[in-house]
């Protein structure tokens, strides 16, 4: 027998309540806690729902929720943010629909796995095809919660979603039956609670390490000032942007400058390595050159690597005015003996002028053996694509170093995304970032040392643990995201061809 509809008032505050907690689930305001509420109120909402044109405030609601708390993060035109909101309202949205369509089918305990799997499945679904990578993904909500995160080892950023959201589908399950089969009850919630409690046994586990201190190593983060001229005046530099001619003189002004920034950089080097350093790390496109004069530039950093005796990882922005792509975003790792152990070029490029400008040539991520330990490296934006990233947990890496420039919208939201990596991939990570923030954590993402670029710091400085160990994720990489995109078909089928006992 359907139930009575339920008034205009109780879904107004159900609406109402979601909506609230869902402005501070995500985003820059993020409160870990809200990520699991608002799931409950917003599965009742749309569960009692009677007709579809009701659907529409809670696609406009999520549209605005998408709007506070991105807002500013986006990097594109207004105008472009109000569609990118829009749509992101509308993901937000489908596992809602789905949950809808299979829990009037399939009414027992097993349908509570709708919303959980089609929330996973979105997350994994947007990492692969959106141009912002996992940027909204609900696993980023709970990072304030580490025993929790420590999921991520195992089953990515999709299994911390599903964990967040099926506690919402279960209570609404218990809700339904509380008058009726509350035999089968007590066994559901056992059930759900042993998952829990099993999931934070794991992570708190995980988290006690006994690694020797003598393990860890000093290292360095390097940020260059915004003040230091690249261009002699206004003019030259929107001729240098378009491909026009420069003068002679022009020219070598322009490299003039890049080589007093690359000057700073080479003795703020040394002064790290005189104080003890082993590893040395510059944010993105700290140094500047003429890709004429990308040579000479090079083999200047493997002189500073060998004569200090440190391992360097330099960052250039390399550009050939004329081109049609005319910078490269590049990452040199240099050995103590002067040696080049590769160079890396920016693979995951962000939307909009720099995807324009900026040349890539799709170069593996690279992982090398030294007498550090395996050292992989990836630049800002790349980290943003765990299913990109998971290379670096493929090649059994100790340390990831990233150099990165954000800006303060992002700051320090971005940074916090960046570490689940170091979960996944089983390695410590040296995040060095230029306007935002710069942190070292280890294999567990637990915060070794931060600085703050607004707050004045322009270098960090932490002991750094150098031995990883290879995770499941790693091997398996997205497998669990694919079982929940096979689960979510499965309870979407079944109920078309079998009546699934309801419990």
């Amino acid at each position: 027998m359907e139930p009575s509809a339920p008034s205009i008032r109780r879904q107004a505050a159900l609406l109402a309540a979601s909506f609230i907690l869902a402005l501070f689930a995500n985003g820059r305001f993020a409160v870990s806690a809200c990520e699991w509420l608002y799931p409950m109120f917003l599965l009742r909402y749309t569960r009692d729902l009677r007709r579809w044109r009701a659907w529409l405030p809670a696609w406009i609601a999520c549209s605005v929720v998408a709007a506070f708390q991105f807002w500013t993060m986006y990097p594109i035109p207004p105008p472009a943010r109000v569609g990118v909101c829009a749509f992101t309202g509308f993901m937000g949205m489908t596992p809602y629909w789905f949950d809808r369509w299979v829990s009037r089918r399939w009414p027992g305990f097993l349908g509570s796995l709708a919303l959980p799997c089609a929330v996973a499945a979105r997350d994994l679904g947007l990492a692969h095809v959106s141009s912002f990578g996992t940027w909204g993904s609900c696993g980023y909500t709970q990072l304030g919660n580490l025993p929790l995160l420590q999921v991520a080892a195992l089953a990515g950023l999709p299994g911390i979603a599903f964990l967040v959201s099926w506690p919402a589908a279960v209570a609404n399950w218990a809700w339904e039956r509380r008058k009726r089969a509350a035999a089968m009850l007590p066994k559901g919630l056992v059930a759900v609670a042993a998952v829990y409690a099993a999931v934070f046994c794991y992570g708190e586990s995980r988290l006690i390490d006994n690694r020797p201190a003598d393990s860890s190593v000093r290292m360095a983060g390097i940020t260059p000032d915004d003040d230091a001229p690249i261009f002699p005046n206004y003019a030259v530099q929107q001729r240098f942007w378009s491909g026009a001619a420069l003068a002679p003189a022009e020219s070598s002004a322009i490299q003039a400058n890049f080589d007093a920034i690359t000057d700073t950089l080479c003795a703020r080097t040394r002064r790290e390595a005189d104080a003890g350093a082993h590893l040395v790390v510059w944010s993105e496109a700290a140094a500047w050159t003429m890709r004429t004069h990308e040579t000479q530039l090079a083999a200047r950093l493997a002189d500073l690597a060998r004569t200090q005796n440190i391992f360097l990882g330099a960052t250039v922005h390399s550009v050939a005015p004329g081109e049609t792509k005319p910078a490269r975003n590049e990452l040199y790792l240099f050995g103590p003996d002067g040696s080049r152990l590769f160079q890396y070029l920016k693979s995951r490029l962000v939307p909009g002028p720099e995807a324009e400008g900026t040349e890539t040539n799709g170069n593996p991520v690279p992982v090398v053996a030294t007498s550090l330990g395996r050292i992989s490296g990836q630049i800002c934006f790349d980290l943003d694509f765990p299913q990109w990233a998971a290379a670096t947990g493929r090649g059994g890496a100790d340390l990831l170093i990233s150099p990165a420039n954000d800006w303060r919208e992002i700051d320090p939201w971005h940074t916090r995304m960046i570490s689940v990596r170091a979960i996944e991939n089983g390695c410590s990570l040296l995040r060095c970032t230029s306007h935002g923030r710069s942190i070292a954590v280890d294999r567990f993402g637990r915060t070794l040392a931060t600085s703050d670029y607004f707050a004045g710091d322009r270098s960090i400085v932490a002991m750094v643990p150098l031995k990883g160990r290879e995770t499941v994720y790693a091997r398996t990489g997205d497998l669990f995201g694919v079982v929940c995109v096979a689960a979510s078909a499965l309870l979407a089928i079944i109920p078309l061809i079998v009546s699934p006992k309801i419990s």
